[in-house]
């Protein structure tokens, strides 16, 4: 009875639900298809036929943190926390749904060496996007400070430095000793939203805490 219990095995048919606390968790992959996250599960989903498939997704992954598609290249980027708190982005070709590469921030490059940032495990990717071409991955967290761009086809990447602080007459007034405005001052480097230019595949575009607008322009040696 034993031997025969352990030959089953068991395989996902549907997965329901969606989760939205990740940013913008559903995508197109195509004129008739998204994928979205549900859990641990990515699913991509055919909207005339009604079926689900599923991205592989490795076993010690904890938390699913981000997700974005480029059609034109057919690819999918999915970042993900391990059960150690390793971060790390798969590529995935979207017909196939086969995992293609993996990159983590272990190797990156800091611009800057006084924008010390914590340590690469330390940090999840909750905003992945792609440049118009779909040669270049950006992925950056609004927790702490993270803004990095990969290269898609060699994994290359390279970290952009922290935005500059930005502090009004009103934060500097708020405190005798200046705690408060350091605070505040903070506060304005806290990233909400990043993307590339549409008209420049190497500009990138950041928009922080009290409305500080910011753009890097990226290249080999950033």
């Amino acid at each position: 009875m034993g031997d025969r219990a352990s030959s089953f095995s068991f395989s996902r048919r549907t997965v329901f639900g969606l989760d939205i606390g990740i940013r913008d968790a559903v995508q197109y992959i195509d004129h008739g298809s998204v994928v979205y996250c549900a859990g641990k599960s990515t699913v991509a989903y055919d909207v005339a036929g009604e079926t689900q498939k599923f991205l592989q997704i490795s076993r010690n992954v904890r938390e699913i943190t981000a997700i974005a598609t480029h059609v034109a290249t057919c690819t999918i980027a999915l970042a993900t926390l391990d059960d150690d708190g390793a971060q790390s982005i798969a590529i995935y070709d979207a017909h196939s749904l086969k995992r293609e590469k993996v990159m983590t921030r272990s190797d990156v490059k800091p611009r800057r060496v006084a924008d010390a940032s914590p340590a690469p495990d330390a940090i999840g990717f909750d905003g992945l996007a792609f440049s118009k071409d779909g040669a270049s991955l950006l992925a950056y967290s609004t927790i702490e400070h993270a803004l990095v761009v990969w290269s898609v086809r060699d994994g290359t990447c390279v970290e952009l430095p922290r935005p500059r602080q930005f502090s009004s007459g009103a934060d500097s007034t708020t405190s005798r000793d200046g705690d408060a405005s350091q605070s505040a001052s903070n506060a304005h480097t806290q990233i909400t939203h990043a993307l590339f230019s549409p008209h420049g595949d190497d500009v990138v575009s950041v928009v922080c805490v009290g409305g500080v607008f910011r753009t890097y322009r990226v290249n080999e040696t950033t």
